[in-house]
C-alpha cells in the first residue's frame, strides 16, 4: 500500500504498489492492519499530526530458531504444547513451542523440532547479534531445561528468522496513543485500524477483531447506500 486519501465524493482512493505497476481502488470502507509504524505514515495525510503517535509504539527485535534433536538427547519424552521461560529463572529464551508435538510430520522418525523465540523488550542487545550467537544461545537455554546433560549433543540447525520489530509493547501511554488516533480518525466512519497493536497479538484476538470489524464494515456500507 502506497497511499491512502479520500475523494471529493468521500470515497477512500487507495493506490498498491504491483507487480504490474500502481493499483488504485476506490471504496467505501478501509481497514487498515498495517503495524502501528507503516500505519503513521498512511494515515497522515487523513487524520494529521496525530498518526506520528503511531511511531511511538515500541516493537522490540524477536528471533525465532527453529532446532532439531535426536529424540534421546530428551531428558524425558516431549508431550505437549511448549515451555514458557519466566523472566525469574535468569534463562534468556521466552519461550519455546515443540512443533513436531504439535503438528504431524514436522520431523522426520526419531526426532524432534523446536521453534523458541528470543530477544523482546528486557533484551534490546539481541538486535546486534549474529544468527550463530543466536543459536548457540537457544541450544545452551534449550540444554538447560529439557535436555541430557551430555556435550555431544548438538542441534540441526533448521532456520533462523531476525524480527527487527516484532511484538507491540503496551506500555505507559499506549492507551492515550490509540485515543488519540481513534479520535482523530472518528472523521472517517469508513476507516477501520486493526493489526495486532490495536486488537492484541494473539492469534484469537486477532480473529475475532476480523470477525467483529466485518460487522462493522457491513454495517457500514449499508449506511451509505
Amino acid at each position: 500500500m502506497e497511499s491512502i486519501e479520500t475523494d471529493e465524493d468521500g470515497n477512500f482512493v487507495t493506490k498498491f504498489q504491483t507487480p504490474s505497476g500502481t493499483e488504485t481502488v476506490l471504496s467505501k470502507t478501509v481497514a487498515l492492519t498495517a503495524p502501528a509504524y507503516i500505519a503513521s505514515g498512511l494515515l497522515e495525510p487523513l487524520i494529521g499530526p496525530s498518526a506520528k503517535r503511531l511511531d511511538e509504539i515500541n516493537y522490540p527485535c524477536v528471533y525465532s530458531v527453529n532446532l532439531g534433536y535426536r529424540k534421546e538427547a530428551f531428558k524425558t519424552p516431549l508431550k505437549g504444547f511448549g515451555n514458557l521461560i519466566p523472566r525469574s529463572m535468569g534463562i534468556t529464551t521466552l519461550g519455546t513451542i515443540w512443533s513436531s508435538c504439535l503438528f504431524p510430520g514436522r520431523a522426520p522418525e526419531g526426532m524432534e523440532l523446536l521453534l523458541s523465540y528470543i530477544g523482546g523488550a528486557q533484551n534490546d542487545k539481541i538486535a546486534g547479534q549474529t544468527a550463530d550467537e543466536v543459536c548457540a544461545q537457544v541450544h545452551n537455554d534449550v540444554k538447560n531445561i529439557l535436555l541430557k546433560d551430555d556435550p555431544d549433543i548438538e542441534p540441526v540447525v533448521l532456520g533462523v528468522r531476525k524480527w527487527e520489530r516484532a511484538i507491540p509493547q503496551a506500555n505507559l501511554g499506549y492507551k492515550s496513543i490509540l485515543n488519540d488516533v481513534e479520535e482523530a480518525k472518528d472523521k472517517f466512519p469508513g476507516l477501520f485500524l486493526g493489526g495486532n497493536y490495536v486488537s492484541g497479538v494473539a492469534f484469537g484476538d486477532c480473529v475475532l477483531w476480523g470477525v467483529e470489524t466485518a460487522e462493522a464494515v457491513e454495517k457500514q456500507l449499508k449506511a451509505t447506500h
